[in-house]
């Protein structure tokens, strides 16, 4: 299985904090109020990470497996 990979873009996030919501066991805000990892998620849990990427109201999280980024826009 290839590794996941997070990309949060800071310029994009305004710190609603629907990743944390969605997520919390990876997810927080930092000191800037910006979205961040809380540790590096695991192959297993793909679907969280989809979800919080979802749960983004300014699409600041982009999911990758391997080079591919993964849609998480379900339909």
């Amino acid at each position: 299985m290839t590794a996941l990979r997070i990309e949060i873009d800071h310029g994009l996030c305004g710190g609603a904090s629907e990743c944390v919501r969605a997520q919390p066991e990876l997810f927080e805000l930092n000191q800037e109020g910006r979205a961040s990892l809380r540790r590096v998620p695991g192959d297993h849990e793909r679907d969280a990470c989809l979800a919080a990427a979802w749960a983004c109201p300014t699409s600041a999280i982009r999911v990758f497996e391997g080079d591919e980024e993964l849609d998480p826009y379900p339909g």
